[in-house]
């Protein structure tokens, strides 16, 4: 059967396939380690797969691809210095594929269908947590929290949070027709109640500078050049000050008792100083890819036993259902840097005109055609 290379490899034509690739990346991403390899497998496919029949997706414009392959290629040699190279050498070949089939993503996904895939992803991840249910206790705080089918609170917050701003993009953003506004709208619903139910402080946050990234920049693009500039000057400027005001005044505090916290966000702190003081002692090369959460390795055990984890695969705090996700993920400041991206990155696609379709239509808010039909 003849394949169209331009209904797979088309931004403007191919939602078709990508939206699905899209949803089911992100649930392969949440959800690995409980549908094990073969999961692996088909993401590889839906992403390499295009690469077979059109090398040039990665050959064109090589140079950012070499930066970002670069950045793989170090981790790969970190194996030379690596105090447990098997595990550095398969964490960097993942990582290294991962960035491949991410780098493939880009060059055949628009934005519109970015955020159509990723809430549909999202609301499939929702509905698994909701019919696994799990619940976790936290032997820091002693507390229970809504887990779903993670190993962690912060991790179903961080899907939720993604779930969120991704709905709010296609309600907010792009011209999508009324059944998938409809369908954003649901997914953002059940998505913050799951996140309100993780009762974690740290998506909640995070989600609420999310989303004000989200419209600030959102207004900023819709600036001309000088008034942008201009504008980004003052709310730097302004955050800043009120960030050191509130901080002096005590704000901080007040905030980490209203979400029930302790000045060492959980432990966080003593973890972060930890890091400090161990990356101090190798502060060039560092220990090597994924080479510190190693079974045996004197460090990671006593952390391990100081937190009750007994997983022993990573740093994830215990929980009732005993699973602990092996493949890395964002957390911490790391998380959060991507829910910031991931929401100014969108909203400023979504100033950008006239490059991408949807169902015909154009699919930005900004165009001229929205606008004389809403009487902007």
């Amino acid at each position: 059967m003849r394949v169209d290379k331009k209904r797979i490899l088309n931004p403007d034509c191919n939602a078709w396939y990508v939206v699905p690739a899209i949803a089911l990346s992100l649930f392969v991403f949440a959800y690995s380690t409980r549908l094990g390899q073969v999961s692996i497998l088909l993401f590889y496919s839906v992403w390499f797969g295009p690469l077979m029949f059109a090398p040039w997706l990665l050959l064109r414009r090589p140079w950012p691809v070499l930066a970002l392959l670069g950045v793989s290629a170090l981790f790969v040699a970190s194996v030379i210095w690596s105090e447990a190279p098997s595990t550095t050498l398969r964490s960097s070949i993942q990582y290294g594929t991962t960035v491949a089939c991410a780098l493939i993503a880009a060059r055949m996904t628009s934005v519109p269908n970015l955020a159509l895939g990723g809430s549909i992803g999202g609301l499939f991840i929702m509905i698994y947590s909701m019919i696994n249910g799990g619940y976790s206790y936290d032997f820091i705080d002693g507390t229970y929290a809504f887990t779903g089918a993670f190993a962690s609170k912060n991790q179903l917050g961080y899907q939720a949070t993604l779930a969120i701003i991704f709905s709010l993009s296609l309600i907010g953003l792009f011209r999508a027709p009324r059944p998938v506004v409809i369908f954003a709208v649901i997914t953002t619903v059940i998505s913050a109640r799951l996140m309100f139910l993780s009762d974690s402080a740290t998506s909640l946050l995070t989600a609420g500078a999310a989303l004000a990234t989200f419209f600030l920049a959102r207004i900023i693009v819709a600036l001309a050049p000088m008034q942008r500039r201009a504008a980004v000057t003052l709310l730097v400027s302004g955050a800043l000050a009120t960030a050191i005001t509130a901080y002096r005044a005590g704000a901080f505090d007040a905030v980490l008792a209203a979400f029930g916290k302790d000045a060492t966000l959980t432990g966080r702190t003593y973890l972060w100083n930890q890091a400090i003081e161990i990356g101090g002692a190798r502060p060039i090369l560092g220990l090597g890819y994924n080479a510190f959460w190693v079974a045996g390795r004197p460090d990671a055990e006593r952390l391990w036993d100081e937190f009750y984890i007994t997983g022993r695969t990573g740093f994830r705090l215990p929980q009732s259902s005993g699973s602990v996700l092996r493949r890395p993920r964002p957390s911490g400041a790391r998380r959060d840097i991507c829910d910031l991206r991931a929401s100014s990155g969108l909203a400023h696609a979504g100033a950008r005109c006239g490059q991408s379709e949807w169902f015909g239509r154009p699919v930005c808010r900004a165009c001229p055609t929205f606008s004389s039909q809403v009487g902007v």
